[in-house]
């Protein structure tokens, strides 16, 4: 079986990452597993230099009709069985052509935005998977899917390389410029208004106030790298505040911090929430979208309701300020990652999905395949 995965672009970002980690490890598993990529992005060479053949399409602004029938010859070409397309701009170009090749079509939905397109393309698709109960509800509620095509996969991730309770780097606090004897959380994720820094700013410089001497770690890039290092500084925050931009090496960023930190204002499943409990990390997260179906609330982590930096600022004090308490919910943070978020599991639940829609299907492309 080939199964292509259809992405926008293969930039930064949690669903680029997982969608080369399902790859690869569907490619393990014997089946084939070539990515599509719409438009480029920073992580095509990477994808490429783990065994997998990566297309760019160099997508045209606006709507690209002739993107559709570059997508179908490509789809003949590789023989692929099952187009497995991620968010909506995927969706609409690749179920159109997937649907000219007779092969079956799965979509993610990998947050919750409330975007809607018409049903013909979701008619097209043979089923249609949310990362989280959350993202579910929300997709039905703005947009008209039969129930019955409709499944939950929570998000998963390769847990292989995050180590429980590594011992922090005195070396590498050294190298970020941190204090071996301060406190320091961390957060990774896009700098963009939905995962909100700027209320995660507003709580550090609180606690700042409240005699902290706790430092922060920003690993990402994006569009409010600038806007926030400038509201650092207005803070009075420069000392405390390191952003390290992208990095390829989180796993061992980790151990470095006390706890983990997400201020997003929404959330589909946070793959870097995932990652901070498999390395042994507590979790301070606001209460949104799928976070809530990740961190158990006092048993795992502490859940906040959004854009509070005040109350933000609580939770994170309370938990830099009980040592026995983190321990114990960083413990178990892991214990549940290894549990329910590995991309074994993740890739289980496809793969049924798969060999569903793969049959009949790919049969109907192989004969379309020898008449075109």
């Amino acid at each position: 079986m080939t199964v292509a995965h259809v992405v926008l672009t293969l930039d930064h970002g949690g669903l680029e990452h997982l969608a080369i980690q399902m790859s690869e490890h569907l490619q393990r598993r014997g089946i084939r597993s070539p990515i599509m990529v719409l438009t480029d992005g920073a992580l095509v060479e990477e994808a490429r230099k783990r065994g997998i053949d990566t297309f760019v399409m160099r997508k045209r602004g606006g709507f690209d009709v002739r993107l559709i029938f570059a997508l179908r010859r490509l789809l003949r070409e590789q023989g692929v069985d099952v187009v497995h397309t991620h968010n909506f701009a995927p969706l609409i170009y690749g179920s159109l052509a997937a649907r000219l090749c007779g092969m079956g079509t799965v979509n993610t939905r990998h947050g919750r935005a409330a975007l809607k397109t018409h049903p013909l393309i979701w008619a097209l698709t043979d089923r249609v998977v949310g990362v989280s109960e959350d993202a579910r509800v929300e997709l039905m509620r703005h947009n008209r899917i039969r129930a019955d095509k409709v499944r939950v996969i929570i998000n998963a991730i390769d847990l292989s390389a995050y180590k429980a309770e590594a011992p922090p780097s005195a070396a590498r606090r050294l190298e970020l410029g941190i204090p071996a004897d301060v406190p320091v959380c961390g957060i990774v994720g896009r700098l963009s208004p939905e995962k909100d820094h700027r209320t995660l700013l507003l709580a550090l410089d609180a606690l700042r106030k409240s005699g902290s001497s706790a430092h922060l770690v920003v690993v990402g890039g994006g569009p409010l790298e600038a806007e926030l290092k400038s509201l650092a500084r207005c803070l009075g925050l420069d000392q405390r505040v390191h952003f390290l931009g992208f990095r390829s090496d989180v796993a061992e960023l980790l151990p470095l911090l006390d706890l983990f930190v997400l201020s997003s204002t929404e959330e589909g499943v946070s793959l870097t929430l995932i990652e901070a409990m498999a390395a042994g990390l507590p979790i301070v997260a606001t209460r949104v979208g799928g976070n809530p179906e990740v961190v158990i609330d006092g048993e795992t982590g502490v859940l906040v309701e959004a854009r509070q930096p005040i109350a933000l600022a609580a939770a994170i004090g309370a938990l830099l300020a009980d040592p026995a308490a983190r321990t114990r919910m960083g413990r178990h943070a892991r214990e549940v990652a290894m549990r329910k978020f590995d991309i074994e599991r993740l890739i289980d639940e496809y793969q049924a999905i798969y060999a569903e829609i793969g049959g009949n299907r790919g049969r109907v492309a192989s004969r379309n395949r020898n008449v075109g």
